[in-house]
């Protein structure tokens, strides 16, 4: 990931000491962004090693120049994350004393006051400025903005959770001279920083992308009898594996009542056989609170009544005179139409006194879901269900039809080419001038 020739020294001219004294960061920002470099995170690596090695960098000025075009490199906002910002907060938390061992360089307060600013995106007016009067502007003297700064570390945390720890490690392959007290010995002309800027840069080693970090380490298979097979690729004797389980799991319940049990939770999620519903029966006949130390909750109702309406009818039945019985019919009157649903209300209202105001919501409940599903199939099936269950809470004098009369005749004309609409709107009409209905009812509802 090194830079070529061209691109190292279009890099350096733009943050040459001369150019950043006479040109704003905004100017600076549009210079480099015209020098079309290739590769932007090449660019932004060379940026961050330049920052991380105070020795390469003559000026302040030209370490403010540094940050703020690293940080014009890449677009931050709430979907996308900084690809430095993990460097950018390493930067702010580095300090004088760990500079000494290959670390950072520190900044100073304005330097850390104004990078906390840009990472913050509060540094809108000062990349109007120079980056020496951005050094003149005491920024450090004003409100750091530190919400921002947790917010975004926060962000990041949340970003490299998702990677191993030995991929979130690792310290530059550059290190920098270490002090010392006797002036080193040298031989040979000095050499400028830029021009060790360029040497780094343009190195055939890759000190851009390379880190020094501890290496995953991968055991290597031993071999098997021949010299390229491998045991875990071609066994042969099967009884070096031995699975290892608990033999107490899944074993049969030791009671009858434990059975039931089980059965009761497994009809939850699947259809039991006749046998299997007869045998939670008769436990139900005999003490129906063994449903609620199964598990039962009004949210694993719906799932009950669609696979085992029977047992479901049961169990609301020895609910009823409890107190938790509204809330399960409130999970009944609102769960998805069908069949089965509606075959529970049914045997409800023909065995038990409902409150009337449950049976209308219900009622309601199945108008809506005819006339919003969009498989004509299906709607028309529905729709005869409906009419069929209507006509028997009326036939049966379960609901008082003045109550319901305006929706169920609205209901009969949007459906009337579907002939069980048109049987229940005759038999609206019936009760409304007061015929008999057949078999001699009484048109008064109850």
């Amino acid at each position: 990931m090194s830079l070529s020739v061209e691109e190292t020294l279009a890099l350096l001219s733009v943050i040459d000491e001369d150019n950043v004294e006479k040109q704003t960061a905004e100017e600076l920002v549009n210079l480099l962004k015209s020098k079309n470099f290739g590769n932007p995170f090449s660019i932004g690596s060379a940026l961050a090693l330049l920052l991380e090695q105070p020795e390469l960098i003559c000026s302040p000025g030209q370490k403010i120049a540094c940050m703020i075009l690293l940080y014009s490199l890449f677009k931050s906002d709430e979907k996308h994350i900084h690809p430095f910002t993990g460097f950018f907060l390493q930067i702010l938390a580095s300090t004088p004393e760990g500079s000494k061992f290959g670390g950072l360089g520190a900044l100073t307060p304005t330097e850390r006051a104004f990078l906390g600013k840009l990472i913050a995106g509060k540094a809108t007016e000062l990349l109007k400025k120079t980056p020496s009067q951005i050094l003149a502007a005491a920024v450090e003297a004003e409100e750091p903005p530190v919400g921002e700064l947790i917010a975004l570390k926060k962000k990041l945390d949340e970003r490299q959770a998702e990677y191993p720890l030995y991929m979130k490690v690792g310290v530059s392959t550059v290190l920098p001279m270490p002090e010392s007290k006797t002036p080193l010995r040298t031989t040979g002309p000095e050499v400028s920083a830029a021009k060790i800027s360029e040497m780094l840069l343009t190195s055939q080693y890759d000190v851009l992308g390379d880190r020094i970090a501890p290496e995953f380490v991968r055991l290597a298979p031993p071999l098997y009898v021949a010299q390229d097979e491998l045991v875990w690729l071609t066994t042969q004797d099967l009884s070096v594996f031995r699975p290892l389980f608990d033999t107490c799991e899944n074993l049969p319940p030791s009671t009858p009542i434990e059975e039931a049990e089980a059965l009761f939770v497994k009809g939850f999620d699947t259809v039991l056989t006749l046998s299997q519903q007869q045998a939670v029966q008769s436990h139900l006949e005999n003490d129906y609170s063994f449903v609620l130390n199964a598990g039962l909750t009004p949210e694993k109702l719906p799932g009950l009544v669609e696979n085992n309406p029977i047992i479901a009818i049961e169990v609301l039945l020895h609910l009823m005179n409890t107190s938790q019985i509204t809330d399960y019919l409130s999970i009944l009157v609102n769960m998805e139409m069908s069949l089965h649903s509606m075959e529970v209300v049914n045997r409800l209202t023909s065995t038990v006194d409902l409150p009337p105001e449950f049976i209308h919501l219900y009622i309601s409940n199945c108008i809506s879901t005819c006339e919003t599903i969009q498989d004509k199939y299906m709607q028309n099936r529905l729709v005869r269900l409906v009419c069929v269950f209507l006509q028997s809470l009326i036939r049966n004098k379960i609901i008082n039809v003045q109550e319901v009369f305006i929706e169920v005749q609205s209901f009969c004309v949007q459906f009337s080419l579907i002939r069980e609409a048109a049987a229940l709107y005759r038999l609206l009409k019936q009760l409304e001038t007061g015929e008999p209905l057949p078999g001699g009812s009484s048109p008064n509802s109850k």
